[in-house]
């Protein structure tokens, strides 16, 4: 099994039971399942996780997710005392939140601006790795769509596709 750490306010955690990393083309955030003991050999205080922490899981010293802790789920029985930690990329606000740009409309910019400003408030960085095409004639946010909504409409209409990366950037 490769050595998967789980990095949370600068503290490595390993020494896991259970680990599930999905990272795929179909979704565009990848999520991570932990299960942990709660305290360590050799040490006598707990070392807390929180949800909503920055975090980042790495196999075998290279990063497959950045992104925040979701839920930290205690799980208790007679022999042991464990946490499941359950996260996902930074990409995962997109699917959670409001599209809100500043004006909600563009005119003849490209998909690459177009996301760049959506996914600015959330302070996730946006790169293209294939031909976006060109400049859309109008391009606006619908009401009430996520973030994500606006951006995988954009992006269907040019034929590419939208992943997250390994350091949390939409590409």
């Amino acid at each position: 099994m490769p050595d998967v750490v789980l990095t949370v306010d600068k503290k490595r955690y390993s020494g896991w039971k259970e680990v599930m990393i999905r990272r795929g083309i179909e979704q565009i955030a990848g999520t991570f399942e932990l299960s942990v003991t709660d305290r360590w050999a050799g040490r006598d205080q707990m070392w807390p996780i929180k949800k909503g922490q920055e975090c980042t899981v790495a196999a075998d010293g290279e990063i497959l997710i950045t992104g925040y802790v979701d839920e930290v789920l205690p799980r208790f029985d007679k022999d042991e005392h464990a946490v499941v930690v359950v996260g996902r990329d930074k990409t995962g606000d997109l699917v959670d939140c409001s599209a809100i740009a500043k004006t909600g409309e563009w005119k003849d910019r490209t998909i690459l601006q177009v996301a760049k400003d959506i996914a600015e408030p959330f302070d996730i960085t946006v790169k293209a790795e294939t031909d976006i095409g060109g400049p859309f004639k109008r391009s606006a946010i619908q009401e009430g769509e996520t973030a994500f909504e606006a951006l995988e409409r954009a992006a269907r209409m040019r034929g590419v596709l939208l992943i997250s990366d390994a350091r949390g950037a939409l590409v």
